[in-house]
Protein backbone atom coordinates (compact mmCIF):
# COMPACT_ATOMS: atom_id res chain seq x y z
CA UNK A 1 0.00 0.00 0.00
CA UNK A 2 1.28 3.47 -0.92
CA UNK A 3 2.18 5.71 1.98
CA UNK A 4 0.70 9.21 1.62
CA UNK A 5 3.26 11.90 0.83
CA UNK A 6 1.25 15.09 0.82
CA UNK A 7 1.86 18.54 -0.59
CA UNK A 8 -0.44 21.17 0.93
CA UNK A 9 -1.53 24.23 -1.03
CA UNK A 10 -3.01 27.29 0.66
CA UNK A 11 -2.58 30.95 1.53
CA UNK A 12 0.26 32.60 3.41
CA UNK A 13 -2.18 34.11 5.88
CA UNK A 14 -2.27 33.18 9.55
CA UNK A 15 -5.06 35.70 10.17
CA UNK A 16 -7.66 33.74 8.22
CA UNK A 17 -9.43 30.50 8.96
CA UNK A 18 -7.52 28.49 6.35
CA UNK A 19 -4.24 29.85 7.62
CA UNK A 20 -5.16 28.82 11.16
CA UNK A 21 -6.00 25.29 10.00
CA UNK A 22 -2.72 24.96 8.09
CA UNK A 23 -0.82 26.26 11.09
CA UNK A 24 -2.24 23.45 13.24
CA UNK A 25 -1.40 20.86 10.57
CA UNK A 26 2.15 22.21 10.27
CA UNK A 27 2.76 21.49 13.96
CA UNK A 28 1.39 17.95 13.74
CA UNK A 29 2.75 16.59 10.45
CA UNK A 30 6.53 16.23 10.68
CA UNK A 31 6.98 16.27 6.90
CA UNK A 32 4.59 19.19 6.32
CA UNK A 33 5.15 20.82 2.90
CA UNK A 34 3.21 23.90 1.77
CA UNK A 35 2.98 25.84 -1.48
CA UNK A 36 1.65 29.32 -0.67
CA UNK A 37 -0.55 30.84 -3.36
CA UNK A 38 -1.68 34.09 -1.74
CA UNK A 39 0.45 36.62 0.17
CA UNK A 40 -0.25 37.84 3.68
CA UNK A 41 1.46 41.13 2.82
CA UNK A 42 -1.19 43.10 0.92
CA UNK A 43 1.49 45.35 -0.62
CA UNK A 44 2.81 42.45 -2.69
CA UNK A 45 1.62 41.91 -6.26
CA UNK A 46 -0.83 39.02 -5.96
CA UNK A 47 -0.69 38.00 -9.62
CA UNK A 48 3.11 37.73 -9.63
CA UNK A 49 3.01 35.94 -6.28
CA UNK A 50 0.52 33.40 -7.64
CA UNK A 51 2.48 32.83 -10.85
CA UNK A 52 5.62 32.18 -8.81
CA UNK A 53 3.70 29.72 -6.65
CA UNK A 54 2.56 27.84 -9.78
CA UNK A 55 6.16 27.64 -10.94
CA UNK A 56 7.17 26.29 -7.52
CA UNK A 57 4.33 23.76 -7.68
CA UNK A 58 5.38 22.41 -11.08
CA UNK A 59 9.02 22.31 -10.04
CA UNK A 60 8.18 20.47 -6.84
CA UNK A 61 5.96 17.86 -8.49
CA UNK A 62 8.43 17.17 -11.30
CA UNK A 63 11.44 16.83 -9.01
CA UNK A 64 9.78 14.92 -6.16
CA UNK A 65 8.04 11.87 -7.61
CA UNK A 66 7.25 10.61 -4.10
CA UNK A 67 4.56 13.28 -3.62
CA UNK A 68 1.36 11.43 -4.44
CA UNK A 69 -1.36 13.67 -2.96
CA UNK A 70 -1.90 17.40 -3.42
CA UNK A 71 -4.19 18.74 -0.71
CA UNK A 72 -5.61 22.08 -1.85
CA UNK A 73 -7.28 24.40 0.68
CA UNK A 74 -9.73 26.81 -0.92
CA UNK A 75 -12.34 29.38 -0.01
CA UNK A 76 -14.74 30.86 -2.59
CA UNK A 77 -14.53 33.45 -5.37
CA UNK A 78 -10.94 34.27 -6.43
CA UNK A 79 -9.51 31.71 -4.03
CA UNK A 80 -11.41 28.89 -5.74
CA UNK A 81 -10.55 30.08 -9.23
CA UNK A 82 -6.83 30.23 -8.36
CA UNK A 83 -6.93 26.81 -6.71
CA UNK A 84 -8.70 25.35 -9.74
CA UNK A 85 -5.56 26.11 -11.77
CA UNK A 86 -3.49 24.36 -9.12
CA UNK A 87 -5.82 21.37 -9.38
CA UNK A 88 -5.56 21.20 -13.17
CA UNK A 89 -1.77 21.33 -13.04
CA UNK A 90 -1.58 18.70 -10.31
CA UNK A 91 -3.92 16.36 -12.19
CA UNK A 92 -1.93 16.83 -15.39
CA UNK A 93 1.14 15.69 -13.45
CA UNK A 94 -0.76 12.54 -12.40
CA UNK A 95 -1.20 13.33 -8.72
CA UNK A 96 -4.22 12.55 -6.62
CA UNK A 97 -5.91 15.82 -5.66
CA UNK A 98 -8.06 16.71 -2.68
CA UNK A 99 -10.01 19.96 -2.81
CA UNK A 100 -10.77 21.18 0.71
CA UNK A 101 -13.57 23.77 0.69
CA UNK A 102 -13.54 26.25 3.59
CA UNK A 103 -15.57 29.15 2.19
CA UNK A 104 -18.76 29.94 4.08
CA UNK A 105 -20.08 31.82 1.03
CA UNK A 106 -19.58 28.93 -1.40
CA UNK A 107 -23.31 28.53 -2.12
CA UNK A 108 -23.59 32.17 -3.14
CA UNK A 109 -20.40 31.92 -5.19
CA UNK A 110 -21.70 28.87 -7.05
CA UNK A 111 -25.09 30.45 -7.75
CA UNK A 112 -23.73 33.83 -8.86
CA UNK A 113 -23.07 32.84 -12.49
CA UNK A 114 -24.59 30.04 -14.57
CA UNK A 115 -21.56 29.80 -16.84
CA UNK A 116 -19.09 29.86 -13.96
CA UNK A 117 -21.11 27.29 -12.02
CA UNK A 118 -20.52 24.76 -14.80
CA UNK A 119 -16.77 25.28 -14.49
CA UNK A 120 -16.92 25.06 -10.68
CA UNK A 121 -18.88 21.81 -10.87
CA UNK A 122 -16.43 20.33 -13.37
CA UNK A 123 -13.51 21.15 -11.05
CA UNK A 124 -15.30 19.61 -8.07
CA UNK A 125 -16.03 16.42 -10.01
CA UNK A 126 -12.45 16.25 -11.25
CA UNK A 127 -11.18 16.16 -7.66
CA UNK A 128 -10.37 12.74 -6.26
CA UNK A 129 -12.06 13.91 -3.08
CA UNK A 130 -13.85 17.07 -1.98
CA UNK A 131 -13.56 17.78 1.72
CA UNK A 132 -16.21 19.89 3.41
CA UNK A 133 -16.42 20.91 7.05
CA UNK A 134 -19.75 19.57 8.30
CA UNK A 135 -22.65 17.25 7.52
CA UNK A 136 -24.73 20.32 6.58
CA UNK A 137 -22.21 21.16 3.87
CA UNK A 138 -22.01 17.54 2.71
CA UNK A 139 -25.78 17.53 2.25
CA UNK A 140 -25.45 20.60 0.01
CA UNK A 141 -22.66 19.12 -2.11
CA UNK A 142 -24.39 15.74 -2.42
CA UNK A 143 -27.97 16.81 -2.94
CA UNK A 144 -27.70 20.23 -4.55
CA UNK A 145 -24.61 19.68 -6.72
CA UNK A 146 -24.86 15.92 -7.21
CA UNK A 147 -21.33 15.10 -6.05
CA UNK A 148 -20.41 11.60 -4.90
CA UNK A 149 -16.80 12.27 -3.87
CA UNK A 150 -17.45 14.29 -0.72
CA UNK A 151 -15.82 13.66 2.66
CA UNK A 152 -16.52 15.46 5.93
CA UNK A 153 -13.56 16.61 7.98
CA UNK A 154 -13.84 19.15 10.78
CA UNK A 155 -11.27 21.83 11.37
CA UNK A 156 -8.59 20.79 13.88
CA UNK A 157 -7.65 22.53 17.10
CA UNK A 158 -4.93 22.19 19.68
CA UNK A 159 -6.52 21.77 23.09
CA UNK A 160 -4.98 24.28 25.50
CA UNK A 161 -4.25 23.63 29.15
CA UNK A 162 -7.03 25.37 31.07
CA UNK A 163 -5.71 28.14 33.31
CA UNK A 164 -7.34 29.71 36.34
CA UNK A 165 -9.95 32.23 35.31
CA UNK A 166 -8.60 35.77 35.05
CA UNK A 167 -11.90 37.62 35.21
CA UNK A 168 -11.39 41.36 35.56
CA UNK A 169 -14.86 42.47 36.71
CA UNK A 170 -18.37 41.40 37.67
CA UNK A 171 -19.63 42.31 34.19
CA UNK A 172 -20.77 39.70 31.70
CA UNK A 173 -17.77 39.75 29.36
CA UNK A 174 -18.47 38.92 25.71
CA UNK A 175 -15.72 38.27 23.16
CA UNK A 176 -15.95 38.56 19.38
CA UNK A 177 -12.98 37.34 17.34
CA UNK A 178 -13.03 37.69 13.58
CA UNK A 179 -12.85 40.03 10.64
CA UNK A 180 -14.55 43.35 11.36
CA UNK A 181 -16.80 43.21 8.30
CA UNK A 182 -20.59 43.17 7.75
CA UNK A 183 -20.84 39.41 7.01
CA UNK A 184 -19.47 38.62 10.47
CA UNK A 185 -22.46 40.45 11.97
CA UNK A 186 -20.36 42.66 14.25
CA UNK A 187 -22.03 45.89 13.12
CA UNK A 188 -25.48 44.35 13.65
CA UNK A 189 -24.38 43.28 17.12
CA UNK A 190 -23.30 46.80 18.05
CA UNK A 191 -26.63 48.23 16.94
CA UNK A 192 -28.46 45.57 18.92
CA UNK A 193 -26.41 46.03 22.09
CA UNK A 194 -27.07 49.76 22.04
CA UNK A 195 -30.73 48.91 22.73
CA UNK A 196 -30.24 45.93 25.09
CA UNK A 197 -31.34 46.66 28.68
CA UNK A 198 -28.43 44.79 30.26
CA UNK A 199 -25.84 46.50 28.08
CA UNK A 200 -27.39 49.93 28.63
CA UNK A 201 -27.29 49.46 32.40
CA UNK A 202 -23.63 48.45 32.41
CA UNK A 203 -24.00 44.71 32.99
CA UNK A 204 -22.39 43.62 29.70
CA UNK A 205 -19.05 44.52 28.15
CA UNK A 206 -18.04 43.53 24.61
CA UNK A 207 -14.45 42.78 23.59
CA UNK A 208 -13.61 42.89 19.88
CA UNK A 209 -10.52 41.15 18.52
CA UNK A 210 -9.92 41.44 14.80
CA UNK A 211 -9.08 43.71 11.90
CA UNK A 212 -11.20 45.16 9.11
CA UNK A 213 -13.36 48.24 8.73
CA UNK A 214 -12.21 50.09 11.84
CA UNK A 215 -13.55 53.39 10.47
CA UNK A 216 -17.12 52.07 10.34
CA UNK A 217 -16.67 50.35 13.70
CA UNK A 218 -15.59 53.55 15.44
CA UNK A 219 -18.32 55.53 13.69
CA UNK A 220 -20.95 53.18 15.12
CA UNK A 221 -19.44 53.29 18.60
CA UNK A 222 -19.75 57.06 18.54
CA UNK A 223 -23.18 57.04 16.92
CA UNK A 224 -24.62 54.66 19.54
CA UNK A 225 -22.54 56.22 22.36
CA UNK A 226 -21.30 52.85 23.57
CA UNK A 227 -17.52 53.31 23.38
CA UNK A 228 -17.14 52.93 27.15
CA UNK A 229 -18.64 49.42 27.06
CA UNK A 230 -16.70 48.11 24.04
CA UNK A 231 -12.99 47.26 24.17
CA UNK A 232 -11.09 47.01 20.90
CA UNK A 233 -8.02 44.76 20.93
CA UNK A 234 -7.12 44.68 17.24
CA UNK A 235 -5.67 41.46 15.89
CA UNK A 236 -4.93 39.08 18.78
CA UNK A 237 -2.95 35.85 18.86
CA UNK A 238 -0.88 33.61 21.11
CA UNK A 239 -0.64 34.88 24.72
CA UNK A 240 -3.10 37.76 24.23
CA UNK A 241 -5.71 35.46 22.72
CA UNK A 242 -5.27 33.00 25.59
CA UNK A 243 -5.61 35.82 28.11
CA UNK A 244 -8.87 37.00 26.57
CA UNK A 245 -10.25 33.49 26.27
CA UNK A 246 -9.51 32.82 29.94
CA UNK A 247 -11.01 36.13 31.03
CA UNK A 248 -14.34 36.25 29.16
CA UNK A 249 -17.67 34.63 30.06
CA UNK A 250 -19.13 34.01 26.61
CA UNK A 251 -17.83 33.87 23.05
CA UNK A 252 -20.16 35.47 20.51
CA UNK A 253 -20.06 35.17 16.71
CA UNK A 254 -23.08 36.80 15.01
CA UNK A 255 -22.11 35.78 11.45
CA UNK A 256 -24.42 35.80 8.43
CA UNK A 257 -22.23 33.30 6.53
CA UNK A 258 -19.87 30.63 7.88
CA UNK A 259 -18.46 27.20 7.14
CA UNK A 260 -17.02 25.83 10.41
CA UNK A 261 -15.50 28.74 12.34
CA UNK A 262 -12.10 28.14 13.91
CA UNK A 263 -12.87 30.90 16.41
CA UNK A 264 -15.81 28.96 17.85
CA UNK A 265 -13.73 25.78 18.05
CA UNK A 266 -10.99 27.68 19.87
CA UNK A 267 -13.48 29.19 22.31
CA UNK A 268 -14.94 25.74 22.98
CA UNK A 269 -11.45 24.41 23.69
CA UNK A 270 -11.17 27.09 26.40
CA UNK A 271 -14.42 25.82 27.96
CA UNK A 272 -16.52 28.81 26.91
CA UNK A 273 -20.25 28.83 26.18
CA UNK A 274 -21.12 30.13 22.71
CA UNK A 275 -23.70 32.51 21.28
CA UNK A 276 -23.90 32.31 17.51
CA UNK A 277 -26.16 31.99 14.48
CA UNK A 278 -27.88 29.12 12.68
CA UNK A 279 -25.73 29.26 9.54
CA UNK A 280 -23.32 26.87 7.82
CA UNK A 281 -21.78 24.28 10.09
CA UNK A 282 -22.27 26.26 13.31
CA UNK A 283 -25.25 24.13 14.52
CA UNK A 284 -22.94 21.10 14.43
CA UNK A 285 -20.70 22.84 16.99
CA UNK A 286 -23.16 24.77 19.13
CA UNK A 287 -25.96 22.67 20.63
CA UNK A 288 -28.78 24.60 22.22
CA UNK A 289 -29.41 23.83 25.89
CA UNK A 290 -26.02 22.08 25.95
CA UNK A 291 -23.09 24.41 25.22
CA UNK A 292 -24.64 27.60 23.90
CA UNK A 293 -27.40 29.51 22.22
CA UNK A 294 -28.29 30.02 18.55
CA UNK A 295 -30.44 32.59 16.78
CA UNK A 296 -31.33 33.49 13.20
CA UNK A 297 -29.03 36.26 11.89
CA UNK A 298 -32.00 38.11 10.39
CA UNK A 299 -33.70 38.10 13.80
CA UNK A 300 -31.07 39.50 16.10
CA UNK A 301 -33.70 40.61 18.63
CA UNK A 302 -33.86 36.92 19.58
CA UNK A 303 -30.81 37.80 21.66
CA UNK A 304 -33.23 39.41 24.15
CA UNK A 305 -34.50 35.96 25.10
CA UNK A 306 -30.95 34.59 25.29
CA UNK A 307 -29.66 37.31 27.61
CA UNK A 308 -32.79 37.09 29.79
CA UNK A 309 -32.06 33.36 30.20
CA UNK A 310 -28.40 33.98 31.02
CA UNK A 311 -29.03 36.65 33.65
CA UNK A 312 -31.84 34.58 35.18
CA UNK A 313 -29.43 31.67 35.77
CA UNK A 314 -25.72 32.42 35.40
CA UNK A 315 -24.81 28.88 36.57
CA UNK A 316 -25.50 27.81 32.99
CA UNK A 317 -22.31 29.57 31.91
CA UNK A 318 -20.07 27.08 33.68
CA UNK A 319 -22.23 24.09 32.74
CA UNK A 320 -22.30 25.06 29.07
CA UNK A 321 -18.59 25.90 29.17
CA UNK A 322 -17.71 22.47 30.52
CA UNK A 323 -19.84 20.92 27.78
CA UNK A 324 -18.01 23.00 25.17
CA UNK A 325 -14.69 21.65 26.36
CA UNK A 326 -16.01 18.08 26.22
CA UNK A 327 -17.32 18.67 22.70
CA UNK A 328 -14.00 20.21 21.63
CA UNK A 329 -12.25 16.89 22.26
CA UNK A 330 -13.81 15.64 19.00
CA UNK A 331 -11.83 18.29 17.10
CA UNK A 332 -8.44 17.66 18.66
CA UNK A 333 -5.72 17.57 15.98
CA UNK A 334 -4.89 13.93 16.75
CA UNK A 335 -8.49 12.86 16.09
CA UNK A 336 -8.84 14.98 12.94
CA UNK A 337 -5.43 13.93 11.59
CA UNK A 338 -6.36 10.27 11.92
CA UNK A 339 -9.47 10.88 9.81
CA UNK A 340 -7.44 12.88 7.30
CA UNK A 341 -4.89 10.09 6.93
CA UNK A 342 -7.75 7.71 6.27
CA UNK A 343 -8.97 10.00 3.48
CA UNK A 344 -5.47 10.06 1.97
CA UNK A 345 -5.33 6.27 2.05
CA UNK A 346 -8.75 5.95 0.39
CA UNK A 347 -7.79 8.43 -2.34
CA UNK A 348 -4.59 6.54 -3.15
CA UNK A 349 -6.64 3.38 -3.67
CA UNK A 350 -8.60 5.03 -6.49
CA UNK A 351 -7.76 4.02 -10.05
Amino acid sequence: MLKPNVLFVGPDNNKGGIGAVLNVYSKYFNDFQLIKTYPSDISRNRVIYFLKSLFSLVQKLIKDKSINVVHIHSASNGSFLRKSIVLLISKSLTRKVILHIHGGSFKEFFASSRIRSKYILAILKMSDAVICLSEEWKYYFNNQLGLNNVKVLSNPIELPELANREKESDLLELLFLGAVVPTKGIFDLLEYLSTNKYFKTGKIRLHIGGEGDSYHLNKLLQQYRISDSVVQHGWVENEEKSRLMNMIDIFILPSHIEALPMSILEAMSYAKPIISTRVGGIPSLVKEEYNGWLYNPSQIQQLDIIFDEIFADTTKLQIYGNNSRAEALKYDIRTVAAKLNSIYTDVLKLN
